[in-house]
């Protein structure tokens, strides 16, 4: 378990940065913080040290399932509850579309975790490290979702 907090975000950076987050008062605001937010997650997942331990819990999982549950509670659970908190503040401020805020989550989260996958834990000694600017297109991607329509 110590393992795992240490690479969650619960680290002192990422939880300082996560938690000096203003509440979203617009699309700006909300765009501003879900571009920390994806960042500091990419950082994480391209640590090394991250990587060896999704490498190890993926090959690990069948045989001691509870190492799953362990780092699904510890990792991208916690990452989608910041994710959520903040569509969810943005949704009270009604500066969102009605739109499912739970698949907006996991879909900013896995688009990270596709980033962090091919082109670091699957390439290998060809890996190169994902520029950060990624994360940015994604939320993006994610802003244009979640943009009311015009009337």
């Amino acid at each position: 378990m110590d393992v795992l907090e240490h690479l969650t975000l619960e680290q002192a950076h990422p939880a300082a940065v996560l938690a000096e987050l203003p509440g979203p008062r617009d699309l700006q605001t909300l765009r501003v913080a879900l571009t920390m937010v994806a960042r500091e997650i990419l950082s994480v997942m391209m640590q090394p040290e991250y990587l060896a331990l999704l490498r190890i819990i993926m090959a690990e999982t069948p045989r001691f399932p509870q190492i799953g549950q362990l780092f699904k509670a510890a990792v991208p659970e916690r990452g989608l509850t910041i994710l959520a908190t903040l569509l969810q503040q943005a949704r009270e401020h009604k500066i969102v579309a009605e739109i499912d805020l739970d698949a907006v989550s996991h879909a900013l989260l896995g688009g990270l975790l596709t980033y962090a996958l091919l082109d670091v834990f699957f390439a290998g000694e060809d890996a190169s490290p994902v520029a950060l600017e990624r994360a940015d297109a994604i939320v993006e991607v994610m802003m244009r979702a979640l943009a009311p329509a015009a009337i």
